[in-house]
């Protein structure tokens, strides 16, 4: 059993028994997803006792109790399927707590969900409001750093719903397509271009788990006139914990101008499938923030994502076979005369 007790406060994982103080809550809307997350909870418990046979994909909820009244909890999940790399989310507060302070039970919590996962994960991820001062301090205490910056978009309130875009086309020569594994790798590729080389080592994806998320507003503007799969952007929604989905915008470090009319299209298209979702970009692309701009989104958020990682530069410090110590090599070089004397700087 996961536990830790402190006086009034308990940090347990989610557990069946819980359910009977959650009706006490206000929230009643939570309960159908914890019940779903309590099952795959146990199936998580189960791949982590079969370590080493079976990768972990499942994810973890830890909740924090003060008096047996749940006040609020944190779900830990893989990001690839190696298990290699976790990410934490954090949810609202269920219930005001009386005798702790909110960033002391957020301490709990996540030191809680970096002991368990402390034999399999190498790296730990935590995105952020920027304006959550309290919790990029928290994170930064314990050893995470921050590593990229983005920019939430949400569009204007009548955005799919007017006729402007509806007669707009993509143009000749492009087409969208859902992510499938026909085109996922060159997804992959174009992910991997604006993160840094460091980023990558962290995250330690590949392109078999960028299909672990299933959703219909992932997919690729490809150039169909060509073979190799020659895509122009990507949508990838981002299904952090506990977090509203985040299409991001993915491109080339190449500005390619038919983006400018192509992403209008996709986006009011989007729009009309009635599902509930921001567009993310990185915040150091200015010319995805002109567009979006000029299509009256406006950024509701800004996000920072914070790493831990274990990774450790590796030396090797045995030799080449074959080779000899360069000392050896200088020490037969023998001058084919004797050296000059020294010339004497002083009085004669």
């Amino acid at each position: 059993m996961i536990e830790v007790t402190n006086n009034l406060l308990r940090v347990e994982a989610l557990k069946a028994s819980h359910f009977s103080t959650f009706s006490l809550l206000k929230k009643p809307e939570i309960i159908p997803w914890l019940q779903s997350l309590l099952v795959r909870s146990w199936i998580g418990q189960a791949e982590r006792n079969l370590s080493g046979l079976i990768p972990t994909r499942q994810p973890t909820c830890l909740l924090a109790l003060e008096r047996n009244i749940p006040i609020t909890l944190i779900l830990v999940q893989p990001t690839n399927k190696r298990g290699s790399c976790w990410s934490i989310g954090f949810s609202e507060i269920l219930t005001e707590p009386e005798n702790y302070s909110i960033k002391f039970i957020y301490t709990e919590l996540l030191k809680k969900a970096l002991e368990i996962l402390s034999n399999r994960a190498q790296s730990w991820l935590i995105r952020s409001s920027t304006c959550d001062q309290d919790l990029i301090a928290l994170a930064r205490e314990l050893g995470f750093q921050p590593i990229k910056f983005f920019n939430c978009w949400e569009p204007p309130s009548n955005y799919g719903e007017s006729k402007l875009n509806e007669t707009n086309t993509l143009p000749e020569g492009l087409e969208w397509q859902q992510l499938n594994r026909n085109n996922v790798q060159a997804l992959c590729k174009l992910d991997q271009t604006r993160d840094s080389v460091y980023l990558r080592q962290i995250l330690d994806r590949q392109w078999h788990d960028l299909l672990t998320t299933k959703s219909n507003l992932n997919g690729v503007l490809t150039n169909k006139y060509f073979t190799d799969k020659n895509i122009i952007m990507g949508f990838l929604c981002r299904n952090w914990p506990i977090e509203q989905s985040c299409v991001e915008i993915l491109r080339d470090l190449i500005w390619d101008d038919r983006i400018s009319v192509s992403l209008p299209v996709l986006l009011n298209d989007l729009c009309k499938s009635n599902q509930k979702f921001l567009v993310e970009t990185c915040r150091e692309d200015k010319e995805l923030y002109n567009v979006l701009s000029n299509l009256k989104w406006s950024v509701c958020e800004e996000k920072v994502l914070l790493a831990r990682t274990i990774w450790r530069r590796r030396e090797n410090n045995r030799m080449v076979l074959g080779t000899r110590p360069l000392e050896s090599i200088l020490g037969r070089l023998n001058p084919q005369r004797p050296p000059l004397p020294t010339p004497s700087l002083g009085r004669r």
